[in-house]
């Protein structure tokens, strides 16, 4: 059987995860600042960011996708405004600039180091106009123990990636912390 992201091991992290904290106000922020039309959150899980910027914004066209089925059902219940499905980072189902913004929100750090300019390729890829990366900060890749699972979790560069493996400059950064809602991640956001 699966343990990983789409089996078993992905199922129980949906199951300890089905409350959304309050992170409207950092979204709030962010669609004020870059004003996108279309949305997509690569790793959405059960949908606490894309849910934020649906009932934030209902002009603008949310979309999430997610490896696990579970986590995808519970979203498309829970905030039916948002469209969406099975994707992997690696090979995602739309256009070249699809999205006008495009972020992930703690799914880079469950990717080895080695696979990571991949992902962010393809991440950059389906992003039109911004993409927005919200991850665990260190100033080298170092694994972290994660449930017992070997290779699951990484603390790292992961503005000094996007912006190797892009070129594109940082646009801004900052922190979030529990009080935002987030599990002390550092963001970065880039203009393509």
């Amino acid at each position: 059987m699966d343990q990983g992201w789409e089996g078993k091991f992905g199922n129980e992290y949906t199951k300890r995860n089905k409350d959304a904290p309050d992170r409207s106000r950092f979204w709030d922020l962010v669609l004020k600042t870059y004003r996108p039309k279309t949305v997509l959150e690569v790793g959405c899980n059960v949908g606490f960011n894309v849910g934020a910027i649906a009932h934030l914004e209902k002009d603008i066209r949310v979309w999430g996708v997610d490896i696990n089925e579970q986590a995808l059902r519970v979203m498309h219940q829970k905030h039916p405004m948002v469209s969406g499905g099975w994707a992997t980072i690696f090979d995602m189902p739309f256009k070249d600039r699809a999205f006008d913004l495009v972020f992930t929100v703690g799914l880079l750090i469950h990717i080895k180091p080695k696979d990571l300019p991949d992902a962010i390729r393809e991440t950059w890829r389906v992003t039109g106009e911004t993409l927005l990366v919200a991850e665990y900060y260190s100033e080298d890749f170092q694994e972290i123990p994660y449930r017992g699972m070997d290779k699951f979790l990484f603390k790292g560069p992961y503005g000094r990636a996007v912006t190797e493996v892009t070129g594109a400059k940082v646009d801004a950064t900052g922190y979030l912390s529990k009080e935002d809602g987030f599990d002390r991640v550092t963001w970065w956001s880039f203009k393509k």
